[in-house]
């Protein structure tokens, strides 16, 4: 079989060839999966509190996402609508990965769709050097990291990714 010469400027001519595989939309009444490992664990004891004490944190309802990047949202009482990404164990790389998988979505039809306002980023543990404490021995630097160079989307200023630490039951936000 001879393959035949391309040249650059017909390759990028042409468009992408269609997929014959059709991307589904994103499933806004998925069901959680079952299995994994920890991290598919901690993703469903997070979303099992949020549902158990909805009332205690102001939460109209608790959607579970499926096929979409992002994990799932909440709908607030007072209809505000949050994105929730959860991460077992947050250091930088995950960090640049849940801020790429809210942006995503905010882009896609779905996220369009749902308005959210701001997003919930659930962890339980920093690791790395994100876990070390600074000298004062009180505050871990993952906190800071994630407020100084994750808190905010490029171009969307005023939409917020909050960092929040589930652990022994209970949710713990940035230590004052």
């Amino acid at each position: 079989m001879t393959r035949r010469a391309v040249k650059l400027t017909h390759l990028i001519a042409h468009p992408f060839p269609a997929s014959p595989i059709r991307s589904r939309g994103g499933d806004l009444g998925a069901r959680a999966r079952r299995g994994g490992g920890a991290p598919d664990r901690f993703e469903r004891r997070v979303f099992r509190y949020l549902a158990t004490h909805r009332r205690e944190h102001g939460i109209a309802t608790v959607h579970k996402l499926g096929n979409v990047r992002v994990d799932g949202m909440v709908v607030l009482q007072n209809g505000r609508r949050l994105v929730v990404e959860t991460k077992y164990r947050m250091g930088w790389l995950k960090a640049c990965q849940a801020e790429w998988q809210v942006g995503d979505l905010l882009q896609r039809p779905e996220g369009r769709k749902t308005r959210p306002t701001s997003a919930l980023i659930i962890f339980e543990a920093f690791a790395g050097d994100w876990a070390r404490r600074w000298k004062s021995g009180k505050t871990e630097k993952g906190w800071i990291h994630w407020y100084v160079g994750h808190a905010r989307l490029p171009g969307r200023q005023r939409f917020r990714l909050d960092l929040v630490r589930f652990q022994r039951g209970r949710l713990e936000s940035f230590p004052r």
